[in-house]
């Protein structure tokens, strides 16, 4: 009891405004505080890495924000993020003092099996009846090597 209100006021004295989840060895996942896995339903966020890409996978029915923290060496070559939304009607995504808007970003949507959407020009609000993701493709060399924080904001379109 005594550690965890320590640690409660370390945090709160601290500025830190994000809670932890590790994922992996590689891997955390710091959502905003008050915000955890465990009280986030539907809010739901999973990582998976094959050899050299790094898939995350995030389940939101509105706003949200997390941040990606690689506790390893490098990031992957390849970064996925997959919004499972409604429609996505903003997203950035930040690294220190660089930051991508939509506009910026190589975002396209998929259905749920994986087939892209062919006919959109301009996906953002595609998926409020269809069920199925949009996907955000970074690599490597996008990415700061020395800073080991991704902050992911989106904001979706029509709330399922």
């Amino acid at each position: 009891m005594k550690f965890s209100v320590l640690l409660a006021t370390i945090l709160l004295l601290s500025g830190c405004q994000f809670n932890r989840q590790a994922i992996s060895s590689r891997f955390e996942i710091l959502y905003p505080l008050g915000q955890t896995k465990a009280n986030a339903v539907p809010y739901q966020v999973n990582i998976q890495q094959y050899d050299q890409t790094l898939v995350l996978d995030i389940h939101n029915p509105g706003i949200g924000t997390i941040i990606l923290k690689r506790k390893q060496k490098a990031w992957p070559d390849k970064l996925l993020i997959r919004l499972y939304v409604g429609g996505l009607e903003g997203i950035s995504i930040s690294q220190g003092n660089k930051t991508w808007k939509g506009q910026d970003l190589s975002i396209q949507a998929y259905d749920i099996n994986g087939e892209k959407y062919p006919q959109l020009q301009r996906p953002r609000h595609l998926l409020v009846e269809m069920k199925g993701y949009f996907q955000i493709d970074l690599s490597a060399t996008e990415l700061d090597p020395n800073n080991p924080e991704i902050k992911i904001h989106w904001v979706n379109f029509y709330l399922r």
